[in-house]
C-alpha cells in the first residue's frame, strides 16, 4: 500500500511540474470550538501559498476518534487540538508522523510529552468550573471551593460536566476526581454527584452555549448555572532572556497549584473550584 502511494505521488509530482503553480489545499481537522482570525487564514496562506481548510469534528475526543477511525485513509494533513489527556491514545493508534519543529527550541522541556515528536505542544492552560454571578447573589449562594463542595444540597442540579469519553475538558474533570478520591474512591464521589443532579453533556459547546441560551429562555434547564469549561490559556514560549527564569519558577509542580490543572502537563490536580460568568 505504501508503494502505491508513492509512487501516485510521484507521478502528481511530476504532472504538477508540468502544470501551473498554484495553492496546495491544507486540511485542518480540530474541535468545534476551535476559532481562528480570517486576517491570520490569509497571511498564512499568502506566505505558504495553500489553502486551508478546517474539519471541524466535534469536541476534542471525538476528533480524535475520527482521526483513528479514518487513519488508513486520513480526511485531513493535520490534526489540532489533541491534549495530555488524550495523548496516550492518539500515539497508541500511530496517527502522527513525526516532526522535530524548530520552533521546539523555544518550549519549555517540561511540556514537550512525545520523546518522538508526534505530537508538538501548542498552549497549556488550567481547567475550571464557571459559575453565574448574579445568580449566586440574587439566590445567596457561596461559591464552592472543592470538588466535595458540589455535592452540597445547596448546589443541586446546578452543575453541568462534558462527557469524557469525547470530551477533554470532561476527561481532564474525571481525572481530577480520580486525583483527589482515588481509584475505586472517585466512584462513590460520582455516585454523590449524580444524586446531586449533575448534568452531562457531549461536548463544551453544549455546556455552555446550549445550556446558557435555554436559560435565558426560562427552560427547564433553569437553575443549571456551573459549567465546566478550560480556563486561561498561556503561550509556551517566552523570550530567551526570560527563559530560565521562567523554568526555575514555573516548573510543573508551580503549574499545578491547588485548584489547576495544566492542559499539557501528565500531572493532575483538583480543578480551579470556580471562575465568574459576568
Amino acid at each position: 500500500m505504501r508503494k502505491s502511494f508513492l509512487t501516485s505521488l510521484l507521478l502528481l509530482t511530476l504532472l504538477a511540474a508540468c502544470a501551473p503553480a498554484g495553492p496546495a489545499t491544507l486540511r485542518v481537522m480540530t474541535h468545534d470550538s476551535f476559532a481562528v482570525s480570517e486576517p491570520v487564514v490569509r497571511q498564512f496562506e499568502e506566505e505558504h501559498n495553500v489553502k486551508v481548510e478546517f474539519l471541524k469534528s466535534g469536541d476534542g475526543g471525538s476528533a480524535l476518534n475520527r482521526a483513528i477511525l479514518t487513519k488508513d485513509n486520513p480526511q485531513a494533513d493535520l490534526l489540532y487540538g489533541v491534549d495530555n489527556t488524550f495523548l496516550s491514545r492518539a500515539l497508541a493508534a500511530d496517527i502522527f508522523e513525526p516532526y522535530p519543529s524548530p520552533a521546539l527550541d523555544q518550549v519549555f522541556p517540561e511540556l514537550i510529552l512525545d520523546p518522538e515528536f508526534r505530537a508538538l505542544p501548542v498552549d497549556f492552560g488550567d481547567v475550571c468550573i464557571n459559575y453565574d454571578k448574579a445568580y449566586f447573589e440574587k439566590n445567596g449562594l457561596t461559591v464552592p471551593q472543592s470538588l466535595a463542595d458540589l455535592t452540597k444540597p445547596e448546589y443541586k442540579g446546578l452543575l453541568v460536566v462534558e462527557n469524557p469519553a469525547t470530551s477533554t475538558p470532561g476527561l481532564a474533570f474525571l481525572l481530577a476526581t480520580i486525583a483527589e478520591y482515588g481509584d475505586p474512591g472517585y466512584l462513590d464521589y460520582w455516585r454523590q454527584l449524580r444524586a446531586n443532579g449533575v448534568v452531562v453533556v457531549n461536548d463544551w459547546n453544549a455546556a455552555y452555549y446550549q445550556l446558557l441560551r435555554f436559560l435565558g429562555q426560562g427552560s427547564a434547564a433553569d437553575g443549571r448555572f456551573l459549567r465546566h469549561q478550560p480556563g486561561r490559556r498561556g503561550d509556551l514560549r517566552q523570550p530567551t532572556a526570560q527563559r530560565s527564569a521562567h523554568r526555575q519558577h514555573h516548573r510543573p509542580q508551580h503549574l499545578l497549584p491547588p485548584g489547576r490543572v495544566c492542559r499539557h502537563s501528565q500531572r493532575h490536580a483538583q480543578p480551579q473550584a470556580c471562575r465568574a460568568v459576568r
